[in-house]
């Protein structure tokens, strides 16, 4: 239960100051980009036994992209290390929670991240192919490792 109060805390937060940079359908991307990222790589290297409830893959991804965001907009982006970093500390010392998960939702941030910071947006539609692109390929991943279980 604290695990899923920390998310919303953390959602509250970080999800007004992104979508007020991002605007909604990029937000909407990057939350959707983050828990596929995390819940995939959760199922490829955790596999079926890996318990995962919540959004904490997302809210990891939000914490990449907005340091990934803050960078390129010359951002004092050093808080936002501290709280990853107090938040990979928490992930790593408690066995009940999904690393796997976690560290793709990062992943799948810093990616999305970089995609949105360096991508201008007047093209939006690489923007959104980049993102799309990304999530099609992890769709793909979990079709295939689902299909070695058959």
């Amino acid at each position: 239960m604290l695990h899923i109060l920390f998310n919303m805390y953390a959602l509250y937060l970080l999800g007004f100051q992104l979508e007020a940079i991002l605007g909604r359908v990029r937000y909407l991307g990057l939350f959707v980009a983050g828990a596929v990222g995390g819940n995939t790589l959760s199922y490829l290297l955790g596999g079926l036994s890996t318990a995962s409830v919540g959004a904490s893959t997302a809210i990891f991804a939000f914490f990449a992209a907005y340091y990934v965001i803050a960078r390129r907009l010359r951002v004092d982006s050093r808080q936002i290390l501290i709280v990853l970093g107090i938040n990979l500390l928490i992930t790593f010392s408690f066995s009940s929670i999904d690393k796997w998960g976690h560290l793709g939702g990062l992943a799948a941030g810093v990616i999305v991240g970089l995609i949105y910071a360096y991508v201008p947006p007047r093209r939006a539609w690489v923007q959104a192919g980049g993102v799309v692109g990304m999530i099609a390929l992890l769709f793909v991943a979990a079709a295939v490792k689902s299909s070695t279980l058959i």
